[in-house]
């Protein structure tokens, strides 16, 4: 048995307004281009959901008529192609190998077998899924927003290094302009080594090593090619100068910002995608 998915993609709202057939006599001035633009949409949306819900398509067409806004089925068809070539290509752009199959958890008959099975759970080594770690991330910034400050690491970063340099009278915070800046996170000059800012610090980078190690993903690589030592050096000097420039890094002014509704992180994103880019074709063409 074959299960088939059928839409007449009729313009539905106009039918009111016809006086007689919907048929081969309506007048054009029913079709409002831009709801019909919609509905259209709406239906080649609807056809995606049932090819990936399994269902055959079945397309049809009708000529000057208000029950289907299809004049002709091999559009519909090369629409429908071309989405699924593009969404083809971009799937298989980066050939992934299929992911073994976890093995199911041994039966549960004590307390501690039922705790060893939740421990592997999360910390097996399987890794979270997009979605649970999503949902956990934004669970934690909301609680670090309402409790004392957004997460945040260049603000903690600055600090340290500013009284590193204050040792040979070299430091240079408060950044000239900082306080101007609604909401800036910038470290204040003379500030302890020990503040809310420092603690997230730590906590987020040993938090993100603890969650590496426990779910088998960290490991440490050194590169035979002896000119990538100075290019990490380098790089890493030109993110942390940007980053206290941008007065934040990719969790305080993109990942703390936007959800606190600050233009700021929308720009910074902006910024970072073309960055981003540009720093992939400069990659590919060093030795």
């Amino acid at each position: 048995m074959e299960f088939w998915h059928f839409s007449e993609q009729s313009m539905h709202p106009s039918w009111s307004a016809i006086e007689g057939p919907t048929k081969v006599t309506v007048d054009n001035r029913h079709c409002d281009p831009v709801v019909a633009h919609e509905l259209y949409n709406r239906y080649l949306d609807e056809w995606m959901v049932a090819d990936r819900l399994g269902y055959n398509i079945f397309v049809n067409e009708h000529h000057a008529s208000a029950n289907c806004l299809s004049a002709s089925c091999l559009l519909t068809l090369a629409i429908l192609a071309v989405a699924y070539v593009a969404i083809l290509w971009w799937e298989l752009r980066s050939p992934r190998l299929p992911e073994p199959k976890a093995k199911p958890a041994p039966p549960a008959f004590t307390v501690r077998d039922h705790l060893r099975n939740s421990w592997n759970l999360v910390f097996g080594g399987r890794g979270w899924s997009y979605t649970a770690g999503a949902v956990a991330l934004g669970v934690l910034s909301i609680a670090a927003y309402n409790l004392q400050s957004p997460l945040g690491v260049t603000g903690g970063l600055a600090l340290w290094a500013d009284n590193a340099a204050r040792v040979v009278d070299a430091g240079g915070l408060p950044l000239k302009g900082a306080d101007l800046l609604a909401g800036c996170s910038s470290a204040a000059a003379g500030a302890e080594w020990l503040t809310i800012r420092t603690t997230t610090m730590t906590g987020l980078v040993m938090g993100a090593f603890t969650a590496s190690v426990l779910s088998g993903e960290f490991k440490v690589r050194f590169s035979r090619n002896i000119a990538r030592y100075p290019q990490l050096i380098l790089g890493g000097a030109a993110m942390g100068y940007a980053s206290v420039l941008a007065v934040g890094c990719t969790i305080g002014a993109f990942f703390s910002s936007i959800p606190s509704l600050a233009l700021a992180g929308w720009l910074y994103t902006i910024a970072l995608a073309a960055g981003a880019f540009i720093g992939v074709q400069v990659i590919r063409r060093l030795p």
